[in-house]
């Protein structure tokens, strides 16, 4: 009986630990102390650095800081781009997320007076949040997939936020490296970039196919290291009384 309990608590357990597990990245950079740059490059980075809890980004009279990722999708059409961030300094207005076009429009998704919004070429609203999600100094995954058949959804913290039909192929990478661009603004020419915010960011992945909305969940659960530890302390403690009283029977 108790080598039984065992066996069905230890699946449990098991169980527990693999309900989060992730699919395979095709690219995937941890912005930590053991961030090397040289083993990048697919990563352009300028005036940013990488510390202990991710890569922090500027911006003052003098420009931005700029964060592309680009040749790591086999096709810009199809994929899904997962942020992980530690707190942007802003959301009020519109602040760029994610840019589409190699800085030539205003192409692409924007923390939106604390809504996500995606945007195209004209500053036309193409879909929303529907309700305010971010506040400055917040923590957030925001997780974008694309089809090859154009159906657009965006994330946060793996729950579905908003989608669209992309018939004209705003959130196609559509440069020849299929460049993504991150916390940097499309108005980079010369002037001082304004829809933007300094942030940390502490990841970014890249898969090459668009994931459903069970992998996203997964790839975007944060791990419950603790509730894991005690529910194994909790069966260790099961364990010791029900052998404990199994002795003193045996007396």
């Amino acid at each position: 009986m108790l080598n039984r309990f065992i066996t069905v608590s230890a699946l449990t357990l098991a169980a527990m630990s693999t309900a989060q597990a992730a699919p395979s990245a095709d690219y995937s950079v941890q912005f930590d102390s053991s961030f090397n740059a040289a083993a990048n490059p697919n990563l352009s980075i300028t005036d940013a650095d990488v510390q202990a809890d991710g890569l922090h980004t500027y911006y003052g009279s003098w420009g931005a800081s700029t964060i592309s990722v680009s040749n790591v999708l086999s096709t810009g059409s199809e994929y899904t781009l997962n942020l992980n961030i530690a707190s942007v300094s802003r959301t009020d207005w519109t602040r760029k997320l994610v840019d589409f076009a190699g800085q030539s429009s205003n192409a692409g998704v924007y923390i939106d007076s604390g809504r996500l919004s995606f945007y195209d070429q004209l500053g036309h609203l193409a879909a929303q949040s529907s309700t305010e999600l971010l506040a400055p100094g917040q923590p957030f995954q925001f997780t974008l997939t694309r089809t090859s058949t154009g159906d657009v959804t965006g994330y946060f913290n793996g729950s579905a936020q908003f989608s669209f039909q992309d018939t004209t192929d705003l959130a196609v990478f559509n440069t020849a490296s299929h460049r993504a661009y991150v916390l940097t603004d499309d108005f980079n020419n010369g002037y001082v970039p304004y829809e933007i915010t300094p942030g940390v960011v502490r990841s970014i992945s890249v898969y090459n196919q668009a994931l459903s909305a069970t992998n996203v969940a997964s790839i975007t659960a944060v791990p419950e290291t603790e509730s894991a530890v005690l529910a194994l302390a909790g069966l260790l403690l099961v364990i010791f009384l029900i052998k404990r009283r199994g002795d003193g029977f045996a007396q």
